[in-house]
């Protein structure tokens, strides 16, 4: 089965945007958190926000070598079968806490992946980085 996934400039600008200006700062208190955890044969990516919420904010979680993508909710903006990576631009999140899930096959543990949540501060413009765990 092959997945295609379509060019989303608006996925690489936001990457663009989010790197330019600040350096980045690792997770403060009251700057969110992220968790990965699995359920059902499904990777779940959790991730609570800070209040006030960011305008955008880039996932990416890495995978094992042998894992293929079979379906991720909300649907990825990219996923990279040669370095094994699922990202998802977020825009305008709404809720206060997102979920990310991926299926896999073979089913991916959450230690054998890694997660990594990027968005700039609203109240000072700083990028926040938030590595899963």
């Amino acid at each position: 089965m092959t997945i295609s996934i379509p060019f989303r400039p608006a996925l690489l600008i936001a990457a663009l945007l989010l790197s330019a200006a600040a350096p980045a700062a690792h997770c403060r208190a009251g700057q969110g958190s992220a968790t990965l955890t699995s359920s059902n044969g499904q990777l779940i990516l959790q991730v609570d926000l800070p209040t006030p919420s960011p305008t955008n904010l880039i996932a990416e979680l890495k995978l094992q070598s042998r894992a293929q993508v079979v379906a991720t909710e909300p649907e990825a903006a990219k996923i990279d079968k040669k370095r094994s990576t699922v990202k998802w631009l977020v825009k305008n999140p709404r809720q206060s806490r997102l979920r990310l899930t991926v299926k896999t096959t073979p089913p991916v543990e959450p230690q054998s992946a890694s997660a990594v949540v990027t968005f700039r501060n609203p109240s000072d413009g700083t990028l926040v980085q938030i590595q899963a765990r």
